[in-house]
């Protein structure tokens, strides 16, 4: 992750990193760590690659294709999500209803502001700073839009860097259902790596590799005993439901690193997690006939 410059430097350097690039790939993880209606018992972490693959010829203007696939083999069709096309600091979007709009605008400044529209809201987020980051050898600006009170901006908010778009997704301006919320809800997307040429210019510091699939899902009451974690959330925790018996248990983060695991003898025993960061963590635990629940913990 290259450092934060300031941003009286930047004047010194262009940006390389075209949106509508031919080559342009993104990895975008998206988690679930507390499931939804369709999927109740869903936990894990899933990863899309959106790709520029081609353009077409529109009133004289060429746009880009933009499509998305999953990452979990065996790969899915990749869909066309719709064209973009970057003109300046401008970036457009046209979607499969030949309806355009503005996805991105790179020469926004502090106190600016950028719509945000999805099927909950209609708002417009805040440039509440900005600074710049290096890739390779060349300074590009980072947007940080935040709060404004009394209003959904209160909930919402977003960075981007420029030519890459959004740490949220590369349409997240315009699909923006999954952006971060500050009051602490855990499901979330994160965009975890830019490409161009097959090349990474930009990762996030939080994931160690570009493809997350942490696939997990939380056992039925049907498939063994009922445990329960406590206390949640909590700075260390115990197993209710072993009724005295004994269990594996091994703990993952949502990037899907194992790190603790052990023999959990009885349900008055303690598991030690004092020294893991605060976060959501995914608890996997074998029980001795075979069977296997995983459940979601939270550190404080």
């Amino acid at each position: 992750m290259a450092l934060a410059i300031p941003m009286a430097i930047c004047a010194l350097a262009q940006p390389i990193i075209q949106f509508d690039g031919p080559t342009n790939q993104w990895y975008l993880a998206d988690t679930h760590p507390q499931g939804n209606i369709s999927n109740p018992n869903f936990i894990g972490t899933s990863t899309s690659r959106y790709f520029v693959d081609g353009d077409s010829l529109i009133d004289g203007d060429l746009w880009s294709r933009m499509f998305v696939q999953g990452t979990i083999a065996p790969l899915s069709t990749a869909l066309f999500q719709g064209l973009v096309r970057q003109t300046a600091d401008v970036v457009l979007f046209r979607d499969d209803q030949a309806a355009v709009d503005t996805l991105y605008n790179f020469g926004l400044q502090v106190g600016d502001s950028m719509r945000y529209v999805s099927s909950f809201y209609d708002t417009y987020l805040p440039v509440v700073a900005m600074d710049s980051i290096l890739i390779q050898g060349a300074y590009h600006k980072v947007f940080r839009f935040g709060q404004h009170p009394l209003s959904l901006e209160e909930l919402l908010s977003d960075t981007w860097i420029e030519g890459i778009g959004s740490i949220h997704g590369p349409l997240a301006p315009r699909m923006p259902s999954s952006l971060g919320f500050n009051f602490g809800m855990p499901d979330s997307t994160r965009t975890t790596c830019f490409l161009q040429n097959d090349l990474l210019l930009w990762n996030h510091p939080s994931y160690a590799a570009c493809a997350v699939n942490v696939l997990l899902s939380v056992s039925s009451l049907n498939a063994g005993p009922s445990l329960r974690i406590h206390p949640n959330p909590g700075s260390s925790f115990q197993l209710a439901g072993l009724h005295g018996g004994s269990a594996q248990l091994r703990v993952l983060d949502m990037q899907g690193r194992l790190v603790r695991d052990g023999i959990v003898i009885s349900e008055r025993t303690s598991v030690d997690v004092e020294d893991l960061p605060p976060g959501t963590y995914i608890v996997a635990v074998r029980l001795l006939d075979g069977t296997r629940q995983s459940l979601r913990w939270v550190k404080e």
